[in-house]
């Protein structure tokens, strides 16, 4: 931990404390830079409204949108700035254009930005570093810029020597935004325009309405004090002076401000404390004498004009020595004064301070004196420090560390952001570099990663990996320099930045956790600004103050809460809401007209709040687009010497327009037409009962949905069937026998082992003996090394079986799987009913019939008992029979191997020695050949080796193969028989035992793990579809097909366009393994799995969903559907419901088969489980008295075994994401629909209950109404509406489809920008969209039945992608019939289009690119050189609305043709049918994937360059000459520009790199 320094008077309050924890979750989607698009807050609206209507200054804190009331003003004047500047002949400017004007240079980059990020106006950024000598532009230049751009950017001394130029004039700008315009006083650029300029203007336009007007002010500032007062006089006066100063305007702030706005953090101060007045008293004594020399008159006076500049410089130095040891120490200082002693030397040794042979120069002797002082302080500052006669840090300094090193360790889970704000520039040199030395020297000081800011007057910026700049430079480069430390900064590279006042006032800072004042801030506004800063949500605004100085800054900080309380109190006197002629504000509004009342809770909304609760739900209301305005337009006119108001609210309001009541002033009639707005609102659920916005009330009316938690189901990641689970097997009851006949297809040559018939005895097969009768299975395979085995299940007969012979069943059940099988690490459990069957070896039983059935081999059981030795845990063997031909079909080991130990060798051990081989013959070999890969015979290998001196070395030795001890057959990989057939060993008969069980049955044993793996998977199939109504009243298949048969017949799918028809039902037959298929995830490597049935079923879903929803909410507009519709075909509701209703997550499989780890054998447990018993027992093993004490500690056999459930491990479960179980439920959709039919799809979505979740509709009630109708349109709208609707044959011919009725064609081209008409095409939109969708996916799903679900979704992306979409739309030219109001819609298109000739339009819409525009061409992209591409104006994406028009245009053929999509494919397809062509046969993926593909590893980079540029760098290389060819790419969009490259690169190899 960081040493306290000695020497040092230093009481901090600083421990005492609490510094609050945060947490993101609040601030975890709040943006560091101002978001591409934002909701305007209610407030902002209100200071909006006052705004229009007068010259204005907001008010407002730092952090809470000032900015944003100036963009919203923008675009609502924004019309005027489409109309043309110039007249015809270029003579006279008849246009408007808006001017934005900031009191610096960096405040021009950012404020442009923003402006051209939300507007979608040209934007032009000016200043005197940007765009060459600007100093330098005449008229023309001006009069060009003033003509190409809609929204000017620039400094205000830049305007001011504009506007004094008479190269503009006040009246042709319709809104001039000044960002902190308290600067506007005394000679300020900012004053003398308005004094100069618009003050005058408009005086005269008062004097002569007739004259131009001068355009709005809109004043912008966090604080409009900018010195020390103590008074509230003073601030009032201060207000006057800069209102009167903005011609008249009126200062504002919203209402909210006086309960501090919810948007904004205004953090409560926290005073830190420290005493340095001890500090290095000795040392500031002597080096306070070095600045006196400079501040003597009689001095200066002798100093020659050129000196003096050099003087000052050498006396800011001396000023400085004291001061860095106050703030930082003497530490810091001695690190310092080499760079000020250099300094000094290079003052010196300047060309011209140099005197003649004559001359004698004062300030080179005072020079050389102050340089041997610096010397000394050197020397003196060094011995203080050695010898500890001083601290190395001040107590400030000292604070601040300890500060800094609290809050990331108290914070190390949510690291800080932390801005430190100091007064002078040295200061903060001093701070930093000391900072980076004690990195190097205390631990805790290495998470602390500084950046430096200090302003456009001196050296900007460091970071930790050293100068990015000289102590000097260029402006250009101090701003370049500013701007890579601020983003450092923003993108979490830094997490303290130190900063001077510059920080404060407007750059673009991120949001950040601490403040730090080092040096007490020294004017109201300041404080303001820097507290403002501190935005993340809890924050802190920590000040950092001198004992010696409490009274004075006591005094100050209670001065700034009494302004602060005077402003606020100012802007509640301010008038709120919108003003209007007719105003009067005599009396309160609230007193006049009645509040609303909720008879429900009693809530009042009284008559001053109703404006402001009206923009507030209007603000809310989800935008289709940037072109849609969400802002009520009021209409008021007179009426009997009374005015009445009528509200047009926006087209996605249910409600349309609301009328007031006739009311005396404008005023009083908006807030009447807005409180009968709301109460209507109510009545349609769109407020609550407390006249909040409420916006699913109306939807839970007809729908039904609320998020659900999973249900908890016992064995959900066990996958044990019900027939098996809990099912009591001790007593004598009946049983069904199966058995399981295997027959083998050997794939190994000479193969000569038995496997499922033996001479030596009569068992033929296994089988299982179950307490539930079993569905019928169909035949499967299972793979042996040796060939290929086919399983058939069979229902034997019914039996009843004896306790006695349970036990024996038992014993059996433990020998197989423990001491044949070896299964690890679990343990014989029958009594908890876990998985509760057994495994029986059957023989065949004659019957009267002649027919062949099976029976449990008892006899073969009794005597494979009778070998086993419980107390050696191991089988008794015999000799190996001198007959050869009795060898065969036996299991044989060389127990010599097991001499030493024989006794205490158990089974296992030998087991997992490989010690087991069966005999599959007499071998060619004897004892006394010479053994493979030696030189010693078998007989001279086994006396040196063992010791074994053989009896017969004479006889032949015995051809055996190891035992398998690979259980996993589920696996098809064929080159396992060849390595099988090669694995022969020989091995002498004498010195072998055998084992009792046949080697014919051990082989079929090997099998039964995968064989019971795959019958348990059949089982929780057959259970699934069993809990799935719509499918389990088909009739069932009568018979079951080979899986392998299954797997290779494709499901049909040329017919889907049939199953997509509602009037016709599925009569057909089911077959319950059609499941299988829909319940194993990829993870399971099965042949077939969900993947592709998942694929058609989302679209299915999404298809259905969106259907319902249009006809269930015919008054919803696209953003709620959309939105309701996003939860229900979410991935956690179609798993959540799933489950609850037919217990879907019980039965997916996501797990690959691994029998000998993960895998538990009926009847048993894992061992683990019962280790806390054995513990508690005593017990060396599991036992009856074991279970019996695990008994009485549970109660019950059923709690008992669901507490061992609970505690099976992870590796035995299958655990599913969310996303699994609802990729099941999606490919079960799929099935159905496929298979079965549109209503049978539809059922099955029903019974999961997937949308509307316990309501009183379901989904086959709606989707099966007649036919859409048209949305009403009010009485005076009709024949407007078809009077447009007949412009629009032209588009009949085009598309080839001609509407019975023109109104849904009109609504399909109708933009929410149209105020002609209430309707839009969004809703179509939303249709079309999922349409367009499922009938795509069913033409290629049909067409390409051997694709994967990759290949189907880049195929289908590629044929629905926007860029495709609005090559359509061109081709048929759809946009020129579109019906829009919006200038930002008009601009977007006119720049798109703009950017084409007819030859370049026309070989885009031919073309098949997947990327963006880019003009020029690629084609100036050559194997000569690449140019760079500067984007500016050069690319466009496609608009999104050319897409979203195309899918309106195919929602309303659907809904006018009846709903009939074979019609719907009929029309579309001829527009799609080239794209599919084209993509069918080559790659359908984007540039960026296929170039990848093209180029693996291919070198790509991206960097941030100036003016908030990237540089999108691509290299590939011809592979055939080694060539490397780049391209670059410039852009504000970081993707935007990457994408280009791609897209360059790739053309540029199909042009000349592909080899035909």
């Amino acid at each position: 931990m960081l040493p306290i320094p000695n020497s040092i008077s230093c009481t901090s309050s600083y421990q005492d404390v609490k510094i609050k924890r945060w947490k993101d979750t609040d601030n975890k989607k709040v943006l560091e830079n101002i978001p591409d698009t934002f909701i305007p807050f209610d407030y902002q609206l209100e200071m909006l409204e006052l705004a229009k209507n007068g010259d204005t200054i907001v008010m407002m804190p730092t952090g809470s949108g000032k900015t944003f009331i100036a963009i919203l003003l923008i675009k609502y004047y924004s019309a005027d700035l489409m109309k043309p500047f110039l007249s015809k002949d270029h003579s006279t400017i008849i246009g408007k254009r808006t001017v934005f004007i900031v009191n610096n240079v960096p405040l021009v980059d950012q404020q442009a930005k923003i402006i051209s990020d939300h507007t979608g106006l040209k934007v032009g950024k000016y200043s005197g570093s940007s765009k060459g000598s600007i100093s330098s532009w005449g008229h023309k230049d001006w009069l060009y810029e003033f003509k190409t751009c809609h929204v000017l950017v620039m400094t205000s001394k830049l305007f001011n020597d504009i506007l004094q130029a008479n190269y503009i004039r006040p009246s042709n700008i319709n809104v001039l935004v000044i960002d902190e315009c308290h600067h506007a006083k005394k000679n300020h650029p900012m004053a003398m325009i308005m004094k100069n300029q618009w003050k005058p203007a408009k005086k005269a336009y008062i004097e002569d309405p007739s004259l131009p007007k001068p355009g709005l002010i809109l004043g912008l500032t966090a604080s409009v004090i900018d010195k020390k007062v103590s008074r509230v006089e003073d601030v009032r006066s201060t207000i006057n002076d800069l209102c009167s100063m903005l011609c008249q305007s009126r200062l504002i702030s919203p209402a909210e401000f006086t309960n501090n706005l919810r948007n904004i953090t205004l953090p409560t101060p926290t005073e830190i404390y420290f005493s340095s007045s001890d500090y290095a008293c000795n040392i500031l004594e002597t080096i306070a004498n070095l600045s006196k020399t400079f501040n003597d008159d009689t001095i200066r006076d002798k100093f020659e004009p050129h000196e003096k500049i050099y003087a000052s410089k050498m006396k800011q130095i001396a000023e400085t020595l004291p001061l860095i040891i106050r703030e930082v120490g003497a530490d810091c200082l001695l690190s310092l004064i080499p760079e000020y002693i250099n300094e000094v030397k290079s003052i010196l040794s300047t060309p011209g301070l140099l005197p003649g042979p004559s001359q004698a120069s004062v300030l080179l002797e005072i020079g050389n004196v102050f340089l041997r002082q610096l010397h000394f302080t050197e020397v003196s500052l060094r011995n203080c420090i050695d010898n500890k006669i001083t601290s190395k840090m001040s107590p400030k300094f000292f604070q601040l560390i300890q500060i800094l090193i609290d809050l990331f360790i108290k914070h190390k889970d949510d690291p800080p952001k932390i801005i430190i704000f100091a007064e002078t520039r040295r200061v903060i040199k001093a701070l930093y570099n000391y900072i980076i030395k004690l990195k190097s020297e205390v631990k805790e000081c290495n998470v602390l990663k500084c950046c430096y800011v200090l302003g456009r007057s001196s050296g900007g910026l460091k970071s930790d990996e050293g100068d990015l700049s000289p102590e000097l430079g260029p402006p250009k480069e101090i701003r370049k320099q500013q701007e890579e430390a601020l983003i450092s900064f923003r993108e979490g590279k830094r997490n303290v930045l130190i900063a001077t006042s510059v920080v404060e006032e407007g750059l673009d800072i991120p949001t950040c956790n601490v403040v730090i004042r080092y040096d007490f801030t020294p004017t109201y506004r300041s404080f303001v600004q820097s507290r403002g800063r501190a935005r993340k949500k809890p924050s802190q605004f920590i000040f950092l103050l001198e004992k010696s100085e409490l009274a004075q800054t006591k005094s100050d900080l209670a001065s700034f809460a009494k302004i602060e309380d005077f402003l606020r109190s100012y802007a509640n006197n301010v008038p709120s809401g919108w003003s209007q002629v007719g105003e009067d504000n005599s009396q309160d509004v609230d007193d006049i007209l009645e509040p609303l009342k909720s008879p429900e809770t009693d809530a009042k909304l009284f008559a001053s709040d109703a404006i402001q609760r009206l923009n507030c739900y209007c603000a809310q209301l989800p935008a289709h687009d940037e072109f849609t305005t969400l802002l009520p337009v009021a209409n008021i006119k007179p009426f009997s010497n009374q005015f009445i108001c009528t509200l047009t609210l926006p087209k996605v309001c249910p409600l349309l327009t609301a009328q007031g009541d006739a009311m005396r002033t404008a005023k009083l009639a908006k807030i009447s037409a807005a409180m009968n707005a709301i109460s209507r609102l109510v009545e349609l659920g769109e407020l609550d009962s407390w006249f909040f916005p409420q916006f699913r009330s109306s939807e839970s009316a007809k729908i039904k949905f609320e998020e659900e938690d999973f249900p908890n189901d016992l064995d959900e990641k066990i996958k044990i069937p019900d027939l098996f689970f809990r099912q009591d097997t001790d007593e004598s009851t009946e049983f069904y026998l199966y058995s399981f006949n295997m027959c083998l297809q050997p794939k190994v040559k000479n193969f000569v082992e038995y496997f499922s018939e033996s001479k030596f005895h009569k068992v033929q097969c296994f089988g299982i003996l179950t307490k539930e009768k079993l569905p019928d299975f169909p035949l499967f395979d299972v793979q042996p090394r040796y060939g290929i085995v086919t399983t058939k299940v069979r229902l034997e007969r019914n039996i009843r079986v004896r306790n006695e012979l349970l036990i024996r069943y038992q014993w059996f059940q433990e020998a197989l799987f423990s001491n044949i099988l070896f299964i690890r690490d679990v343990t014989h459990a029958p009594r908890f009913l876990f998985k509760n069957y057994y495994v029986l070896p059957l023989l065949r039983r004659s019957t009267r019939q002649k027919t062949v059935e099976y029976d449990v081999a008892d006899r073969f059981i009794a005597k494979l008992q009778q070998s086993w030795n419980p107390e050696t845990s191991n089988w008794t063997y015999r000799s190996t029979p001198i007959d050869y031909d009795k060898c065969i079909d036996t299991v044989i080991l060389q127990h010599y191997r097991f001499e030493e130990k024989r006794e205490g060798c158990t089974f296992g051990e030998m087991f997992e020695n490989n010690a087991f081989f069966i005999v599959i013959g007499r071998s060619d070999r004897k004892p006394t050949d010479i053994m493979d890969k030696s030189t010693l015979t078998y007989q001279e290998n086994h006396e040196k080796q063992y010791h074994v001196k053989l009896m017969h070395p004479d006889e032949p030795l015995l051809k055996c193969r190891h035992v398998s001890q690979r259980y996993n057959m589920l696996d098809l990989d064929t080159k396992k028989f060849e390595k099988y057939d090669r694995n022969c060993v020989h091995l002498i008969r004498e010195v072998c035992m055998v084992h009792p069980f046949p080697a014919s049955l051990w082989n079929q044993a090997t099998c039964i793990p995968s064989v019971l793996w795959r019958l348990e998977a059949f089982i929780l199939t057959y259970e699934l579809y069993q809990k799935i109504p719509p499918l389990r009243e088909l009739t069932p298949c009568p018979e079951q097909i080979h899986l392998d048969t299954y797997y290779t017949q494709p499901h049909r799918t040329d017919h889907l366009l049939d199953m997509m028809r509602r009037d016709v039902r599925y009569e057909g037959m089911v077959n319950w393994l059609d499941l299988y298929e829909c319940v194993c995830t990829k993870a399971c490597k099965e042949r077939r799995d969900l993947e592709r049935l998942e694929f058609i079923g989302d679209n299915f879903l999404k298809y259905v969903t969106t259907l319902f929803l249009y006809r269930t909410l015919p008054d919803k507009h696209e953003g709620w559907l959309s939105r309701i519709r996003s939860r229900v075909v979410g991935n956690k509701n179609l798993a959540v419901q799933s489950s609850k209703h037919i217990r879907l997550r019980k039965y997916v499989l996501n797990k690959v088969f691994h029998p000998k780890k993960q895998w538990i054998p009926p009847t048993f447990l894992p061992t683990v489980l019962f280790k806390k018993y054995l513990d508690l027992d005593n017990s060396p093993e599991f036992n009856d008295e074991l279970y019996q004490f695990m008994l009485q500690k549970s109660g019950n056999r059923s709690d008992l075994l669901l507490e061992l459930c609970k505690a099976v491990p992870d590796e035995y479960k299958q655990f599913l994401q969310t996303k699994d179980i609802a990729d099941s439920c999606e490919a079960l959709t799929g099935l159905c629909f496929i298979k079965y039919g549109f209503r049978v799809a539809v059922d099955f979505l029903d019974a999961v209950d997937v949308l509307t979740n316990g309501g009183k509709h379901k989904i086959s009630d709606r989707v099966y109404d007649g036919a859409i109708p048209l949305p009403p349109l009010p009485p005076d709208q009709n024949y407007r509406a078809v009077a447009l609707a007949e412009t629009l044959a032209p588009v009949e011919r085009a598309i080839n489809y001609k509407f019975n009725n023109r109104l849904y064609l009109l609504e399909s081209l109708t933009h929410a920008s149209f105020g002609e008409l209430k309707m839009c095409y969004q809703r179509l939109e939303f249709l079309g969209d999922t349409i367009l969708d499922i009938l795509i996916v069913c033409h290629i799903f049909n067409k390409h039945p051997g694709y994967n679900p990759g290949e189907l979704s880049d195929l289908k992306s590629a044929l629905v992608r926007n860029s495709t979409l609005a090559k359509i739309c061109t081709k048929l030219k759809l946009h020129k019939y579109l019906k829009y109001e919006s200038p930002q819609l008009y601009n977007v298109l006119a720049r798109y289009y703009s950017n084409f000739n007819e030859d370049e339009l026309n070989r885009w819409v031919e073309g098949f690119s997947l990327g963006l525009v880019v003009v020029p061409t690629v084609e100036d992209d050559t194997p000569e050189g690449q140019p760079v591409f500067d984007l500016e104006y050069k690319v466009v994406q496609t608009p999104k609305i050319l897409g979203d028009i195309v899918e309106s245009l195919i929602g309303a053929v659907y809904v006018a043709c009846g709903e009939d999509m074979a019609k719907v494919w009929e029309v579309i397809w001829p527009w799609f049918e080239p794209y599919y062509d084209y993509f069918a046969e080559h790659s359908a993926k984007d540039p960026r994937a296929r170039l990848n593909e093209l180029y693996p590893g291919l070198s790509k980079k991206k960097e941030k360059i100036e003016n908030y540029l990237t540089r999108a760098t691509i290299k590939i290389t011809d592979r055939s000459t080694g060539k490397c060819y780049s391209f670059v790419t410039i852009d504000r969009q970081e993707d935007v520009a990457l994408d280009v490259s791609y897209e360059r690169a790739l053309n540029f190899h199909h042009k000349y790199l592909e080899k035909e």
